[in-house]
């Protein structure tokens, strides 16, 4: 790899607050507690072209509002007392890896990095579920390489980020979006939102109880084993049945 520095971006949210993880959130994170390292396999790692033109400060000042938009990318996600905990912070900075390379070599050395970046699992109390790094030809920003962490965002979601960056860096966005995971934890805890996954779990416990036991081993094997062909059921010694993080009614 060529030279290398860092680089900055400051974002400014309009709000800062906690919450519990939201229903989807907290699916993945059990897989990601479970994993530990191995997290990183839900890494989502992607590039993008830069715009013929643009300047360090373009790029630094786009990345900043991609961040100021978007509240997950600005999320922390810990286990709490009370239960998993999202943290959104609302103004920080954001560090990335500048690196210089020859002229045609860009694109490839974008790919490279960000497989790089996602090789490893995020450590979601400290750091942003977002990592990046820029990457100019000959003195110019030609690529940027991404990962995010499956924990804050999802491949749809990625695919909004993506278009999102492109039109910020070419000075076309439009609106930020009025829906983010904070509110969707509030719909999930409050009023109709609740009530609604209250009457889920409730189906799915009535459900499970009717499932054949060889289909739900009441205890873990001595060796791992898949279930039924299409291994919808799956024990293995280190995985208790039931899950430590079963859901309750109360989330």
């Amino acid at each position: 790899m060529d030279d290398s520095r860092t680089g900055s971006s400051r974002f400014h949210g309009r709000r800062a607050d906690r919450a519990p993880m939201t229903w989807g959130q907290q699916a993945i994170w059990k897989s990601i507690r479970w994993l530990g390292e191995g997290s990183h396999y839900f890494n989502i790692r992607r590039t993008l072209p830069v715009p013929p033109g643009r300047t360090e400060a373009q790029v630094a000042a786009a990345l900043g509002q991609l961040l100021s938009r978007h509240e997950a990318l600005r999320t922390h996600f810990r286990q709490a007392a009370t239960g998993p905990e999202q943290e959104v912070t609302d103004e920080g900075t954001f560090a990335y890896t500048v690196y210089d390379t020859s002229p045609g070599t860009g694109a490839e050395t974008a790919g490279r990095l960000a497989q790089e970046l996602a090789g490893t699992a995020f450590d979601h109390d400290r750091e942003l579920p977002l990592r990046c790094a820029l990457v100019l030809e000959a003195g110019a920003p030609g690529q940027l390489a991404l990962a995010f962490s499956h924990l804050g965002v999802d491949f749809w979601a990625v695919r909004e980020l993506l278009a999102d960056l492109a039109a910020l860096l070419d000075d076309r966005a439009g609106p930020a979006p009025d829906w983010q995971p904070l509110d969707q934890a509030a719909f999930e805890t409050e009023g109709a939102g609740a009530a609604r996954g209250t009457a889920s779990l409730a189906y799915w416990r009535t459900t499970l109880s009717r499932v054949p036991p060889a289909m739900c081993s009441p205890g873990p094997p001595t060796t791992p084993r898949r279930s039924g062909s299409c291994g919808c059921a799956w024990t293995h010694p280190r995985s208790p049945w039931p899950p430590p993080h079963w859901p309750t009614a109360a989330g």
